[in-house]
């Protein structure tokens, strides 16, 4: 019996119009985006780039400044609370250690820090919560934004009951502050300048509409040196305790060089009389 083989036809999907195939392969896109969008987003990993390193609080009450060390999941670092005392402003430090994960934090005082031996809270970019048990049951929460130790010193001076001596110090440390970021600007441009924007650009910290400096300011204007409107600077911060700071910058001529003084008046110009100044900063900002 003569059997032949024969083969199955081949399966064939007819696509009859261009319509038909346009449909097709839109119901395919369709189906890959529905599940791309379906898979759980990736969480970032804990990097140094991603979270700050100094932390400030501050109210009209207390201030707290936290830095730490960010290693993988691990961390470790310090914790610094303000809080005005009868007669001077008292402090607490404590060190840390703990964990970093997907954005949840948990310390860990092993000499303590007041009553509190540990706290959890959790992390972003830009805001950094922290809840601290009470021996009552209650949870004292802390909500701290990036900042570094110029951000805290100024929030401790502006506490009531801070010692006149650190207010003053703060106005001094502005300006100080304040005379690098006019120098770095100077020689990008060899000229000083007053314009606030142009100085924040180069230093952020700092507010250069202002000579409160308590709220971090410095209030900068320009020294004429011969026919140069742009060759000096003068710098002045204003100290809680009410003295008025002052800084002078001299580029060139006879009178150049840096001069300090309290309670004075910015020269016009570099053979302006430099009454109240002095090139020694412990003579003229005592």
């Amino acid at each position: 019996m003569d059997v032949r083989r024969r083969s199955a036809p081949a399966a064939t999907l007819q696509l009859g119009s261009a319509r038909t195939r346009l449909f097709v392969l839109a119901s395919l896109l369709l189906s890959a985006l529905v599940g791309c969008a379906n898979r759980p987003a990736a969480v970032p990993s804990n990097t140094a780039q991603s979270i700050p390193s100094g932390w400030v609080f501050s109210d009209s009450e207390s201030a707290a400044f936290l830095q730490w060390t960010v290693v993988g999941t691990q961390v470790s670092g310090n914790l610094t609370f303000a809080q005005p005392g009868t007669s001077k402003v008292n402090t607490t430090t404590g060190s840390f250690s703990g964990t970093l994960s997907g954005g949840n934090v948990t310390l860990n005082f092993p000499e303590g820090f007041g009553q509190v031996t540990s706290a959890t809270g959790t992390v972003s970019a830009h805001t950094l919560t922290l809840n601290f048990p009470s021996a009552t049951g209650v949870i004292q929460q802390l909500s701290m934004h990036p900042g570094a130790v110029t951000d805290y010193n100024k929030a401790v001076a502006a506490l009531p009951g801070a010692p006149l001596g650190d207010q003053d110090r703060q106005a001094e440390s502005n300006i100080r502050n304040a005379l690098t970021t006019e120098k770095t600007f100077y020689v990008d441009n060899q000229a000083y300048t007053a314009n606030a924007v142009n100085l924040n650009a180069i230093e952020n910290s700092l507010d250069f509409t202002t000579a409160n400096a308590s709220a971090g300011g410095v209030k900068p204007k320009l020294v004429k040196v011969g026919t140069d409107r742009a060759a000096g600077v003068c710098l002045e911060s204003d100290s809680a305790s009410g003295t008025r700071f002052f800084l002078v910058d001299i580029t060139a001529g006879a009178k150049a060089g840096t001069w300090y003084g309290v309670n004075a008046t910015c020269p016009a110009n570099d053979w302006a009389a430099m009454a109240g100044f002095s090139q020694d900063a412990t003579t003229g900002w005592k």
